[in-house]
């Protein structure tokens, strides 16, 4: 349907990320752009360049992985496929990690709209369950993926009662996950040793701040990071605040509160 409305490409779910790039590469292009960065080489200094010919990242292993703990992946994440996971994500460590921080932060606020299911409003249940089975789904946790869709099945069935008997188990599970996810970040960012501060650089917020306004994600991760470099004993909260709207992606939300501080 979507190629016969004029689409130039369809990908199916669960979303293939090396298939999206590549279909991306093959109908998003800038030839000339392109052609200038053809003689680029990598620096001495550090500074990486996308091959573009082949859509390969140039930068070596230890540039790559730079900023993420691999001891984070040595051990599974219980109800989670991690290699899987890994490699569906091209085994981008970083990237892998982002989504994990943004499903823990984000499944949260589903998991309340579903704990007390309505016999009236079933048809609003079995969306919120698809949405569950796929962020599941997407980062490898089959079996909780595989409990949300059978909900989702009995709900769009009007088998309410299926639905009272099982929610009760998926809201468990979908809860251990999250957990075992802000645990092992909470493991990684303990092994960091992190210095203390009173409250986060008034430049490092006025960068975010600006990026939200713009949304330029890159610079938001990379201001987001600065900020978590240090724990900090007098921001109210700010820095984990900031940390889940980011991942939540409430970038108005950031700059009223941001600017809100003066």
């Amino acid at each position: 349907m979507f190629l016969n409305k004029g689409f130039q490409a369809f990908i199916s779910k669960p979303i293939d990320i090396p298939h999206l790039d590549s279909v991306i590469k093959q109908w998003v292009r800038n030839e000339e752009l392109e052609k200038s960065y053809e003689a680029m080489q990598v620096t001495s200094d550090g500074h990486t360049f996308v091959d573009l010919r082949t859509g390969k990242d140039r930068r070596s292993g230890k540039d790559r992985r730079k900023g993420v703990d691999r001891r984070l992946f040595e051990e599974n994440i219980e109800g989670i496929d991690t290699a899987k996971g890994l490699e569906r994500f091209g085994g981008d460590r970083e990237t892998f990690l982002q989504v994990l921080r943004s499903f823990a932060s984000n499944t949260k606020l589903l998991l309340e709209t579903v704990k007390e299911p309505d016999e009236s409003k079933l048809h609003d249940y079995a969306i919120t369950v698809h949405g569950l089975k796929s962020s599941c789904r997407g980062i490898c946790a089959e079996a909780a993926g595989s409990q949300a869709e059978t909900l989702e099945k009995a709900a769009k069935a009007g088998d309410f009662n299926f639905v009272i008997a099982n929610n009760p188990a998926l809201i468990e599970n979908v809860t251990k996950l999250i957990t075992a996810i802000e645990e092992k970040f909470s493991r990684g960012e303990t092994k960091k040793n992190k210095l203390k501060k009173d409250k986060p650089y008034k430049e490092t917020l006025q960068r975010l701040q600006t990026a939200c306004e713009n949304y330029q994600i890159e610079e938001i991760d990379a201001a987001i990071n600065e900020i978590e470099v240090f724990d900090y004993e007098a921001d109210d909260g700010l820095a984990q605040w900031l940390r889940e709207n980011v991942d939540q992606m409430n970038y108005m939300e950031i700059v009223e509160r941001i600017s809100a501080l003066g």
